[in-house]
């Protein structure tokens, strides 16, 4: 039964992962991602229902289209597995995350994968972020005020020297602080880095870096960071 829960909870994940990277493709394209059917980009066929089951319909495919034989990107196989793992992760750790966790998780993925895209951040998911933390987390916003500030004046001053950070990583940043203090934040945003310097170690690095998948893999340990 518990085993029957988790390919549940797998399987909504990978779906989820499948339809931020649907959002995040349309989207900046001003396409109408709820009633236009999941078709392939080069020959404008309908995908079949049974190709539109996380991961099966990519193996089933063998990862070309049935119809014009185009390659699929391996990427939204990618999404679909992480978005797997990731509620099969936060289900086995739903105390630590609880239900704001939850939901900061799931706004961070589909911000992660259109980062990951596009090399920006809509603002709309950063601002229901925002919206989200005030909501869940308003009896702790007061004590994380000033530190929220600070963080935000250095970082844009730094952003401004260094070029390095953007608005929605300092954004992020500064939701974290709101949300989960300065130490977990700080935690967060070092585990970040950490990923970023090994990931990159043999590129070059003056490269635009998608800053928020970081961010999101960071988070993902957040039950077990020493803050927890």
């Amino acid at each position: 039964m518990n085993l029957f829960v988790y390919v549940l909870i797998f399987l909504i994940g990978a779906s989820l992962g499948s339809f931020f990277e649907l959002v995040s493709e349309r989207l900046p394209r001003e396409q109408d991602v709820v009633f236009t059917p999941s078709h392939c980009n080069s020959c404008q066929m309908r995908i079949c229902y049974y190709d539109l089951i996380p991961i099966f319909g990519y193996i089933n495919q063998r990862g070309r289209c049935r119809f014009c034989d185009q390659t699929i990107s391996a990427q939204s196989l990618v999404y679909e597995m992480i978005g797997g793992f990731s509620s099969c992760w936060f289900y086995y750790y739903f105390t630590d995350f609880n239900i704001y966790g939850g939901l900061l998780l799931t706004m961070l993925y589909y911000a992660a994968i259109f980062d990951q895209q596009h090399r920006y951040v809509d603002q709309i998911i950063l601002t229901l972020m925002f919206v989200c933390t005030i909501l869940f987390q308003y009896a702790s916003l007061r004590a994380a005020f000033i530190p929220a500030l600070l963080a935000a004046l250095v970082l844009i001053i730094l952003s401004k020297i260094t070029n390095g950070l953007g608005p929605a990583d300092i954004e992020l940043i500064i939701i974290l602080i709101l949300g989960y203090g300065f130490q977990t934040a700080l935690w967060i945003t070092l585990l970040a880095s950490l990923f970023v310097l090994l990931s990159h170690l043999h590129h070059a690095i003056n490269i635009e870096i998608a800053f928020i998948p970081y961010f999101y893999l960071a988070f993902l340990l957040l039950p077990v960071l020493p803050t927890s």
